[in-house]
């Protein structure tokens, strides 16, 4: 698939089939072609956490407890630490959610190119998930992402997206 077609295709997903499970082999491909993605002068800041199991799914649900988020069979949690990414020494800037954005973005497209749904979410309850993942004091977790393969009668519901000619600022 041409990159610009998968840009336009890919979208989140919020039906999963919970019967079909993710190869473990085809799991290690999008964590490894995620590894990739760049960071502010690569100190790759994220630490992934990969929640497959029944006891930890149900755990990370009270973080965010809604019922198509229980149906997915894995959940992704972007993470990492504030000291590990890098600083702009003129404003103190930390480049820790924009490294860890990048990282989520390079999953999901990974895994839109071999078939599988994920939804990005960022609305979850911080302090219950870091609880359900025991994080380290000074871990945060950026965003989550459930992984699997979509119900095959889902139908993509893609917004109607504005023109990119209003989004652009030519100087």
């Amino acid at each position: 698939m041409q990159f610009s077609d998968l840009t336009k295709e890919r979208h989140s997903s919020r039906s999963f089939d919970p019967e079909r499970a993710v190869d473990q082999g085809l799991l290690e491909h999008l964590l490894e072609s995620a590894s990739h993605a760049p960071s502010a002068v690569n100190l790759q800041p994220w630490k992934i956490l990969v929640i497959k199991n029944q006891p930890g799914l149900d755990r990370i649900h009270a973080a965010y407890p809604r019922d198509w988020f229980m149906n997915a069979p894995i959940v992704v949690a972007v993470s990492g630490f504030r000291r590990d990414a890098w600083t702009r020494p003129s404003d103190g800037y930390n480049s820790l959610e924009t490294d860890l954005a990048i990282y989520l973005y390079h999953f999901v497209l990974a895994a839109a190119d071999v078939g599988l749904a994920t939804c990005w979410i960022s609305n979850f309850e911080p302090d219950v998930l870091a609880q359900a993942l025991e994080l380290a004091q000074d871990q945060e977790v950026f965003g989550l992402t459930p992984l699997g393969y979509a119900k095959t009668n889902q139908k993509a519901t893609l917004q109607e997206r504005k023109p990119w000619r209003t989004t652009v600022r030519w100087i």
